[in-house]
């Protein structure tokens, strides 16, 4: 492992989607009215704005309680998905285990796999819509065909490089409706 990994991830937190959500428009206004009020007090009145403690004591209870809300709920909806993702990751293995226990070819073994792994894919790609490739911008013009080749390239890996195997054109048909 890179011994700058930790700086490359920290590098990329500027371009994730969270932090830009946050940059653009709760940090720049809350911003922009801190440097306005600043620039006023500083440059245009001699008599500062100011405000006793009891104002500043109610407006940052008030910031407090409603982002304590927000967050809470936020973290109630990621408990509630990493609950549903794991009941699929043990459905998944418990098809998986069943599979290999009852079907009787390797063939079909081979292909109840495939399918299992590209379940996993899919649904990645169909609960995000950039399946986990945070670089793609949703800005771009060819944003659409960009994630078609991102998912066509990671069923590509679970199919072993077979295009024309059916299940994988019927998945890929699937993605393009």
């Amino acid at each position: 492992k890179s011994v700058y990994r930790r700086l490359r991830h920290i590098l990329t937190t500027f371009g994730a989607s969270p932090f830009q959500r946050l940059l653009f428009p709760d940090l720049f206004i809350t911003s922009a009215i801190a440097g306005g009020l600043t620039y006023y007090n500083e440059f245009v009145d001699t008599e500062a704005l100011w405000m006793d403690g009891k104002g500043l004591a109610a407006g940052t209870t008030a910031i407090a309680l409603l982002s304590g809300f927000r967050l809470n709920a936020s973290y109630g909806r990621y408990v509630e998905a990493r609950t549903l993702l794991g009941a699929v990751n043990t459905a998944s293995r418990d098809l998986a285990s069943n599979a290999n226990m009852w079907l009787t070819t390797e063939e079909s073994k081979d292909r109840m796999m495939r399918l299992i792994k590209a379940f996993s894919v899919t649904l990645i790609f169909h609960l995000n819509a950039k399946g986990g490739h945070n670089q793609i911008r949703r800005n771009q013009a060819n944003f659409r065909d960009q994630v078609y080749s991102e998912f066509r390239a990671e069923l590509l890996d679970v199919f072993l490089g077979h295009e024309r195997d059916e299940d994988f054109v019927r998945i890929c048909n699937w993605f393009c409706t």
